[in-house]
């Protein structure tokens, strides 16, 4: 990752900056803070530092109330008050044979 100040070329690794070296998503949310989701985690960026949230190949997106959601691992994480909750996901399994699928 690297962050251009309109003079200068910053790279930043785990050891400077975000939680991971390889960025899979961006997204901002209403403070202005911007969260990364990375192949070793979830962290946002108020601006000064980095702080991660997840240590786990994560994906990260914002809905159209900016709400963050968080995921990885198969489970799913909601921005509530500054912190992540777990966020329980019905599954309803499919019947196969509606599907014309033989097992």
């Amino acid at each position: 990752m690297a962050r251009y100040d309109g003079k200068t070329l910053t790279y930043l690794t785990e050891e400077n900056g975000p939680c991971g070296n390889t960025v899979a998503a961006i997204t901002e949310n209403d403070e202005g803070n911007l969260w990364f989701g990375t192949h070793t985690g979830v962290c946002k960026y108020d601006g000064k530092v980095f702080t991660g949230y997840q240590n786990t190949e994560g994906s990260v997106r914002a809905d159209r109330d900016r709400t963050i959601w968080a995921s990885g691992n198969a489970v799913v994480f909601r921005s509530e008050d500054g912190a992540f909750s777990k966020f329980d996901v019905p599954m309803i399994r499919a019947d196969v044979k509606s599907f014309g699928i033989v097992l």
